[in-house]
């Protein structure tokens, strides 16, 4: 390469970062200065590095485009800054867990249980399911850690005798698909599996604290289903990117029977809260 083409190769990188530099501060200034003003001095650094790597400039296209690369390379194991992202053997995405010790966990449940017994008060531990069901759904060699953490906190919390209901069991004893239970795209269930969910804790605190619990409103029956294709990109996803990931499919469950509700939504003018009401069909 000739010295004039190395000085245009140097040229054009300067301008480019120049440019990404100045976009990004111009789409980051408002958030800059919130971070500011809402961090005290020691953390306003790091804050303002958070909105920065946010607010980069066509962020999603960059994140997208190394997502396309990773895919086309195969690799199963994403790595990302401060979290790793597997690619599972279902098609899924999802973050891994750190290996921990569940004894400190298990006594801070016990005399929390204790407390509580004391002052005449029920308690029940929910453990939540996690996204897979065994390491079978791991790339080859890696270990997702969460169902051992909970195996072992389960145990001792029987030792103990801590009252829990372990919804992974429930999972099994209801024979349900346990891929079809999460998003594709992020860490959290989707609305019907949550809806299964309460259905189970509200029918275990009927039966173990006597509560009157109108159980139809966990039924699926009584929610009109609507479902939108394509529609979202999870956390895991915005870690890699559509192009490694996909986008997922939404469905949106709303009451048959008469009821209030307020949701909240994300605009331009901050957070917006709107109350809904459902007539009985």
């Amino acid at each position: 390469m000739s010295r004039i083409s190395k000085r245009l190769l140097m040229i054009f990188f300067v301008a480019a970062i120049f440019v990404v530099g100045v976009g990004t501060l111009i789409n980051a200034r408002h958030d800059i200065m919130d971070a500011v003003r809402d961090n005290p001095v020691s953390k306003t650094p790091d804050a303002v590095e958070t909105v920065l790597q946010n607010d980069f400039m066509s962020r999603n296209s960059w994140v997208n485009l190394n997502g396309l690369a990773q895919k086309a390379m195969l690799k199963t194991v994403v790595k990302d800054p401060g979290k790793t992202v597997y690619r599972l053997r279902n098609g899924q995405v999802m973050y891994g867990l750190p290996k921990r010790d569940m004894k400190k966990y298990a006594g801070k449940l016990e005399e929390f249980n204790t407390w509580l017994r004391n002052e005449g008060v029920g308690f029940l531990y929910v453990q939540i399911p996690f996204k897979i069901k065994d390491d079978s759904y791991m790339p080859p060699g890696t270990h997702a850690n969460g169902n051992a953490n909970a195996d072992q906190l389960m145990k001792l919390l029987d030792e103990k005798k801590v009252n829990h209901l372990d919804l992974r069991d429930e999972i099994e004893k209801d024979g349900l698909d346990w891929t079809s239970l999460f998003f594709n795209t992020d860490h959290h269930w989707r609305p019907a599996a949550g809806l299964w969910a309460s259905g189970k804790i509200m029918k275990r605190v009927s039966d173990d604290f006597g509560f009157d619990v109108d159980m139809s409103h966990y039924d699926k029956d009584n929610y009109t289903s609507k479902w939108y294709r394509n529609f979202m990109l999870g956390a895991v996803g915005r870690r890699t990117g559509y192009w490694y990931s996909g986008l997922d499919d939404f469905e949106l469950l709303t009451p048959k029977y008469k009821t209030d509700y307020d949701f909240w939504g994300k605009s331009k003018d901050g957070i917006k809260k709107a109350k809904a009401t459902t007539r009985k069909q």
